[in-house]
């Protein structure tokens, strides 16, 4: 099999022109590369880790190319490209520091090579009481089942996603972060409960001892109807905190080379919403009224998995809950409603429909992405320590296969992946398929409101950074600082990770945004620039380029201070991301 072959010398020659292009400026030494070489979206290629397990779900590591065999949409594809699982890694050398004022988002230097998990503590799909058995199961499997050589960073998804502890083994630090996370109450969660705490209509005498039921039904039916809609509202609310999370982490993985584990610490979300209860039968045996407010998010999670599964990035969703009964009936449950009267006959039973329904719908959204990444998912067990372990020790027991699609008809459809292996008695896991987007292809349809919506996560202070597209970028600040100051902002693109529009002369042309913001010491936004380059490059000047790297500046202007300067590289046709993000100090 061929072997794709990292742009070392390329990133030797980035540093070189950016020296270059600024004098004085310099960077430190570059980390060890890891053995499995980054598959860039932009070479054409389509990467599929593959975990083997044997019928007792013991890892088989011993395969050979040979043994595989991918097919799309039924299809055999030709394997360009096989590695095996690696090894554990010794621990790198810690990075050098940057030099005042640069910053570099190179997945060579932000993370060290080796077996590598993001973990995910999801506190906006959690009940406060899981958050906290959570916490101490996680703060149990760093005390006692963290191996060496396994670097994990921390995240927090509240009111928003937050990175706690960047790529670290240090058990020390580790422990710190998580046990830095405070349960807090989920606001989408309690408003979506809100409709279960509406009692069921009891039908009383008037003044006159005349009963009058649907008077009052009516009203509650008017409550549950608002209430359900608030829900409802709540519910899409969430669903797409999580899955914006989920694309700012894939982003942050993209440029990381080799295979890479989401540990999702929660209580999930819906993937389908049905008809939901809001009002009960005045009368005994009569129908209770519903709102059909339907509502599928099948096609955001698929597409969100597969950003997921681009990055090499497989989902281990494991169950805060641990191990569930039913929801209704536990000891802390009396078994009556919100005024105190006793849930009975049809209205409990309903409860209880709606309780288990709703727990079915949760894992089965964590199944669904687990699935379409190639991970798996733990449920229905109080050992979440031990399920956290699993899910981390597999990252090094990934295949990776990669292939370049036969057919090359980029209509924007969901292509399945099957993987078979060649041994009697085992499984493979691995993603469920992509959307045949093209690779460089420009994007017919550049669709304005999710690229803002891409860009203002990206641009958010203490984001993770983006690197799919990596960058080395300078702040040059004047000699005398006073009053107000113009700071020039140079970026310098590694051209690997870009993807123009070639044509047969040799000419080329790139289409890119480039995003400047600074941060005060108070958290909010000081300053910003925004800019779009439309740059059609004669052959001579590509050539150069792709041997030195796209070069840019920008200017911005900001008064004496310490900031968080952020920046951001997007290409328009391609779709990918590159940020980064450092201090700035003006000033004394």
């Amino acid at each position: 099999m061929s072997q794709i072959r990292r742009p070392a010398v390329l990133i030797v020659m980035l540093v070189i022109a950016l020296s270059l292009l600024t004098p004085g400026f310099s960077t430190p030494q570059q980390p060890a590369e890891p053995q499995t070489p980054a598959l860039r979206v932009t070479s054409g290629l389509l990467v599929v880790d593959v975990v083997v397990a044997d019928k007792a779900g013991q890892p088989v590591r011993n395969l050979t190319a040979a043994d595989f065999t991918v097919l799309e949409n039924g299809k055999p594809q030709r394997l360009t490209s096989f590695y095996p699982p690696q090894a554990a890694q010794p621990a790198p050398a810690a990075a050098p520091e940057l030099p005042l004022n640069v910053y570099t988002n190179r997945p060579e230097f932000l993370l060290p090579p080796g077996a590598t998990t993001f973990l995910l503590i999801d506190s906006l799909n959690t009940p406060v009481r899981d958050q906290t058995f959570a916490r101490l199961e996680l703060l149990k499997f760093v005390g006692s089942q963290l191996k060496g050589n396994h670097r994990i960073a921390v995240l927090t998804l509240g009111r928003e996603l937050r990175v706690l502890q960047d790529f670290t083994d240090d058990p020390v630090l580790l422990r710190a972060a998580i046990d830095s996370v405070k349960p807090e109450d989920s606001a989408q969660l309690s408003v979506e409960s809100a409709p279960t705490r509406v009692p069921q209509y009891r039908p009383s005498s008037d003044s006159r001892g005349e009963v009058n039921p649907e008077r009052a039904t009516n009203l509650v039916s008017h409550i549950r109807s608002f209430l359900s809609e608030q829900t409802r509202v709540a519910l899409e609310d969430r669903v797409g905190r999580t899955l914006a999370a989920f694309q700012m982490i894939a982003r942050a993985g993209a440029g990381h080379p080799g295979p890479k584990n989401l540990v999702w610490v929660s209580a999930g979300f819906p993937i389908v919403t049905t008809g939901k209860v809001i009002a009960y039968s005045a009368v005994g045996g009569g129908d209770r009224g519903q709102v059909f407010a339907d509502k599928s998010f099948e096609e955001q999670v698929r597409r969100t998995s597969s950003l997921l599964a681009d990055a090499q990035l497989s989902v281990y969703p494991v169950d805060a809950r641990g191990l569930i009964g039913s929801q209704l009936a536990s000891a802390d449950d009396a078994g009556l409603d919100s005024v105190g009267l006793l849930r009975e006959g049809e209205a409990f039973a309903a409860d209880v429909r709606a309780a288990g329904g709703a727990q079915l719908d949760s894992q089965a959204a964590m199944q669904r992405v687990a699935d379409e990444t190639g991970g798996r998912v733990f449920s229905k067990t109080n050992d979440i320590q031990n399920s956290v372990a699993i899910s981390v020790a597999e990252t090094a027991d990934n295949y990776v296969l990669a292939y370049a699609p036969a057919d090359t008809n980029w209509d924007g459809k969901f292509r399945r992946i099957e993987v078979r292996v060649n041994r009697p008695e085992v499984t493979a896991r691995h993603r469920s398929g992509y959307f045949a987007t093209g690779f460089v292809a420009e994007k017919k349809k550049d669709d304005k409101k999710e690229r803002e919506a891409d860009l203002v996560s990206t641009m958010a202070l203490g984001a993770p950074p983006a690197t799919a597209i990596s960058f080395d970028a300078r702040a040059l600040l004047p000699d005398n600082i006073s009053g107000k100051t113009k700071i020039t902002v140079e970026f310098l693109i590694n051209p690997t990770t870009l993807g123009p529009e070639t044509k047969s002369d040799g000419s080329a042309r790139f289409d890119l945004s480039f995003h400047v913001a600074a941060y005060g010491a108070d958290g909010k936004l000081a300053t910003s620039r925004d800019a779009s380059v439309n740059a059609p490059l004669k052959a001579a000047d590509f050539a150069s380029v792709q041997q030195s790297g796209f070069p840019y500046r920008a200017e911005i202007e900001l008064p004496p201070g310490r900031y968080r300067l952020r920046l951001a590289v997007r290409d328009n046709r391609t779709a990918l991301l590159g940020s980064v993000e450092g201090p700035l100090v003006l000033g004394k």
